[in-house]
Order: structure tokens, then sequence, then C-alpha cells
């Protein structure tokens, strides 16, 4: 096995492994590439992308309608940063029970597929 970063040519068969999950390729904000041939075959293929993440605190002790408009003023910021720096979308990574729902009910934001998970460097 020989790992290399990917190249243009490789292209067909990086999408064919986006096929094999049912995914689409998203290529904005690639800092690095990789594939792994074996046999001169891709067996796999991985990017290294900049995401944006939101952070979003509120005072527990605020009332429910002053924590949801003080929540709709944030994103509307956070879209604004986002697009004023490239980025086609913001990642939340909700702690509290219920919150991704409100996010998505009442924000607009959608579910990823898969769980989110990190590596610590």
């Amino acid at each position: 096995m020989k790992i290399r970063k990917a190249r243009s040519t490789d292209f067909d068969s990086i999408l064919n492994l986006y096929q094999q999950r049912d995914l689409g390729p998203k290529f904005d904000k690639v800092v690095s590439t990789a594939v792994i041939e074996d046999e001169d075959k891709i067996i796999a293929f991985a990017d290294f992308r900049l995401l944006l993440e939101a952070t979003i605190l509120i005072d527990k002790n605020i009332p429910h309608r002053k924590a949801v408009e003080v929540i709709k003023e944030l994103i509307e910021v956070g879209k604004l940063e986002a697009r004023k720096h490239g980025f086609d979308s913001i990642h939340a990574f909700t702690t509290v029970h219920g919150f991704d729902q409100i996010l998505a009910k009442h924000f607009g934001f959608k579910y990823c597929k898969g769980s989110a998970q990190y590596l610590a460097l």
C-alpha cells in the first residue's frame, strides 16, 4: 500500500468512494488530501478541511423569550461572519438536551449524517 496526496486524475476513483457511501463530494475549504493505493487502485481517500463551529453560551437565568431572542441575534451574526470568510455552513455541537431540536425547528439547522466526534492533538 502507498499513501500520497490526491491528484486531479484520481477524481473518478474518489467520486466512486463517495458514491459507495451515498455521499456527494464537497471540496471547499480543503487544506490537504490523501489517497491510499493498493495494487494501483485507490482504496481510500481523506480530505482535511476547515470547519466553522459555533459556540453559543447563554445565561441560564434569563427568561426563555429573551434566550430565544439572543440566540437569533447570535446566529445572524454568525451567518454574516461565515459568509464574509467564505464558509457556506456553520456547525453546532450541542450539549444541552433538546437544544439541537430548537436549532433545527426554529433556526434551520440540519442534522449531519453520522455522529460528531473529535480527536484532541
